[in-house]
């Protein structure tokens, strides 16, 4: 018996030489990505990685991440660290996308 994920996105099961597509009693393997990638500072730091590189913001980053590893994003989403939450409400904040707090003047 063997399992794997095909081209075009389907699992595909071969029992002695004859596919079935997509069965509903087999569960789907993780991602490599999410094998690789499997604690929250190896994730941030490819998030970062990505942000320097194309000069993105953080919610970019991830949802790039996600769609070049065709992820959902709400897959990661305990792949995130406490940081990298943080970075993302600032750039929400400085995009008008969440209300502005009050900053003390440094």
């Amino acid at each position: 018996m063997v399992l794997r994920q095909t081209t075009s996105s389907k699992l595909e099961l071969k029992v002695t030489g004859v596919p079935f597509k997509n069965p509903h009693f087999i569960k789907k393997e993780l991602p490599v990505s999410l094998i690789t990638f499997n604690t929250s500072k190896t994730f941030s730091m490819n998030i970062e990685n990505i942000v320097t590189e194309k000069n993105i913001t953080h919610m970019e980053a991830v949802l790039d991440y996600c769609q070049r590893n065709e992820l959902e994003p709400d897959t990661v989403g305990n792949l995130i660290s406490k940081s990298l939450k943080e970075k993302i409400e600032a750039n929400a904040r400085d995009l008008n996308f969440l209300p502005k707090q009050a900053q003390l003047p440094i």
